[in-house]
């Protein structure tokens, strides 16, 4: 029976730590790997509940030992992740660990409710088993209460995590082996040759052969009476002849024995064999050299299973050297913008701080946060294309004009810099349109103009597109450091930089040019790169043009335009902002205060839907699309039955693909993502109510 595989000895816990640290920093969600005996082999975040009640009371702690041992039984390969009421009353989750078929451990989440818990069947716990009850209800108010869909993201994301655990200690696992391996293929082979007669051969002081086995044969296709007066070297290439003489010669001075000496011979049909060769030197009775006796024992097979391994082995190293070099990018991309976030905002605490330094503070903040988000969109991204759950929706564009607003949008970014960037060339007019999806589209390009102004200190920035026979080719050419030759095809691959070794230590998690080239490949062309160092680099991608379009732009068009026919501003509005995150509410409250007569919230689709049925006269409805009980597509599939005319804009913090598509399905008026932005929030109420709030203030 093979053994236990020992998780302890292959994972770098120190390193997962840090990566399941940084998660529930970002996400508030507590993390633990445990062993399928329940014992606590890494934990983060737990809740106070747990560690200063549950896990320190004798009897509370053995309905935890039992939980977990529960949970760690219910999983197994087949199930991605199971949920489980512990009988201390919280809800755990759980993720196998898989190492190459066996599962040896769980990554759990959990402590936390679905629903509000009740707090009877706590006060009755804490007297059950003497907790002090004000202080334990006070710990039950700081669990959170948490949707089975978030929770599936948040174990989806973990899932991926494992996933990386499993090939890291996999990877880890089979370097071993394949080490262990090659020692034992040494010490196998080295016993053959000194207990097995492959060819067995004596020659003369000369080095001329004066006996040979029948085994000749089978080196070299002749007999050993042919052998016979010929030498070693005659059956060697020229140079090698030269190289092994020349050892042979030393060796023979010496009187010494000839110990696994590779060499390579000319075998039949003029094949190169290489022969490993052992041999004794024959003494007269004056202890005069007067030959060698020995073998020769074939080791093509080896040397070439040698190179497969060493080449198997370079292959599982560099993966591990990726894989690690991912957790630590990752673990630096999360934590270093939290530590921003939270030691500048700590810092505005301070009420002695003046105007001045709130403000940069302030911005400091803010910059962390979208460097955060830019972090975890990247690695949603990647996720959502490992599981294939991306499809491609292709409209007719116009590219030109698509080509132009990035290198607008851009302009600022490279402008701080002190680039130039600019548009090099665009297609003629009457092939400027094509079919294709805009947003793929749009992440392509935005990911090729950011690494430009990334890595490019001072010049020009071009961006073009042209007609090249059925594909139009797009094009972004950068003065920059350049990529070297030989990280040229690397650059691609998800989680790396040009200079892995960070000499140069970029911000970004590395994953910016997987997914291009992912979304190009969906899109039907490729990309590749030219590049110098120091000089700079151009990246190219191709799309087939697709001119036979039935024009589903139109149909776009038509959802877009629904309920196009603006409002006059010339009174305030009456807004209802549904969102089951309070958070959320207070800051879209905020965002709209200014143009809101009377502005009423729900956290409930339900309530919502009540809400509209008591007031007709709602003017804009923001919709949450993940609520309890009532999610935001049925409460707007709902309101639509009585009222067509209020303007419902759909808004969410998944925006998976398929997602907009859905809310206009639903009846919604137009769809937008958070975290929000203060122009795409303004830019909705100038489209749907006049052009009189373009100069107002959003929040004073």
């Amino acid at each position: 029976m093979a053994a236990k595989i020992n998780i302890l000895n292959l994972v770098d816990f120190e390193e997962v730590n840090k990566l399941l640290e940084g998660f529930n920093q970002s996400t508030g969600f507590v993390t633990a790997i445990l062993d399928l005996q329940g014992n606590v082999l890494s934990k983060s975040g737990w809740r106070h509940i747990c560690t200063h009640f549950h896990r320190v009371n004798l009897e509370s702690s053995k309905n935890c030992t039992v939980s977990d041992t529960v949970l760690a039984n219910e999983m197994g390969p087949v199930k991605k992740y199971h949920f489980y009421k512990c009988l201390n009353g919280l809800v755990d989750v759980a993720v196998p660990l898989i190492i190459k078929g066996e599962h040896i451990a769980n990554l759990f989440s959990g402590q936390f409710f679905f629903e509000e818990p009740n707090r009877n069947y706590f006060k009755k716990q804490a007297k059950k088993f003497g907790f002090n009850e004000q202080e334990y209800l006070r710990a039950l108010e700081n669990v959170p209460i948490v949707s089975k869909e978030k929770v599936k993201i948040a174990m989806d994301f973990l899932l991926n995590m494992t996933q990386l655990i499993s090939e890291i200690t996999l990877q880890k696992l089979e370097q071993e082996q394949l080490n262990k391996a090659l020692m034992k293929s040494e010490e196998r082979f080295r016993a053959i040759v000194f207990s097995s007669a492959d060819w067995v051969w004596e020659i003369d002081k000369d080095g001329k052969y004066i006996s040979s086995s029948h085994k000749s044969i089978d080196f070299f296709e002749v007999p050993e009476e042919e052998i016979i007066g010929k030498t070693p070297f005659d059956f060697m290439p020229e140079d090698e002849a030269k190289r092994v003489a020349s050892i042979f010669s030393e060796i023979a001075a010496k009187k010494q024995p000839i110990k696994d000496l590779e060499n390579w011979k000319i075998g039949k049909n003029g094949e190169l064999i290489c022969v490993l060769t052992n041999g004794l030197p024959i003494l007269n009775d004056e202890g005069k050299l007067v030959g060698y006796r020995g073998i020769d024992k074939n080791i093509t097979e080896r040397k070439l299973f040698e190179k497969e391994l060493i080449k198997a082995k370079e292959k599982a190293e560099e993966s591990d050297r990726l894989k690690s070099a991912f957790l630590a990018n990752m673990s630096h991309e999360i934590r270093t913008p939290m530590n921003g976030i939270l030691g500048f905002t700590n810092l505005l605490l301070n009420p002695d701080l003046n105007s001045e330094k709130r403000e940069n503070f302030i911005k400091i903040v803010h910059k962390s946060g979208q460097r955060m988000l830019n972090t975890v969109n990247d690695i949603v991204e990647v996720s959502k294309i490992e599981a294939g759950i991306i499809s491609v929706r292709n409209l007719k564009i116009d590219i030109n004009k698509e080509v132009e607003e990035m290198v607008h949008f851009f302009k600022p970014e490279a402008n701080k810099k002190g680039l130039n960037l600019m548009i090099d060339l665009l297609l003629p007019d009457n092939k400027r349109h094509i079919e294709t999806d805009k947003d793929k589209l749009d992440s392509i390009i935005s990911n090729l103009i950011k690494n430009a102004i990334k890595y490019t200190e001072s010049g020009t920035v071009k961006v073009g597109c042209r007609l090249n026979h059925s594909f139009i080719e797009l094009y972004v050419k950068d003065t920059g450091i350049g990529i070297p030759a030989h990280r040229q095809d690397a650059i691609f691959n998800r989680f790396e930089q040009a200079d892995i070794a960070d000499k140069m230590v970029f911000e970004g998690s590395g994953l910016g040019l997987a997914i291009a080239k992912s979304y190009v490949e969906m899109l039907g062309g490729k990309i590749w790169v030219e590049s110098k160092e120091g000089i700079g680099s151009t990246f190219y991608i191709t799309l087939p043009v697709k001119r036979h379009i039935a024009d589903n732009a139109s149909a776009e068009k038509e959802n877009s335009s629904k309920y196009e026919k603006p409002k006059s501003l010339k009174r305030k509005l009456k807004i209802l902002i549904a969102d089951d995150d309070e958070t959320s509410r207070k800051y879209l409250h905020l965002l709209v205060s200014n143009f809101g007569k009377e502005i009423m919230e729900a956290e409930t689709g339900g309530k919502a839907l009540e809400l509209c049925q008591k007031y007709s006269d709602i003017d804009l409805i923001l919709m949450d699309i993940k609520m309890p009980l009532m999610d935001g597509y049925e409460a707007t599939h709902k309101i639509r039955k009585f009222n067509k005319d209020v303007v419902i804009i759909a808004q969410t913090a998944y925006a998976l693909s398929g997602d907009m598509e859905k809310a206009l399905e639903s009846g919604c008026n137009d769809y937008i993502s958070k975290p929000f932005e203060i122009t795409k929030v303004e830019n909705l109420l100038q489209k749907y109510f006049g052009k009189q709030i373009q100069n107002e203030q959003l929040i004073q």
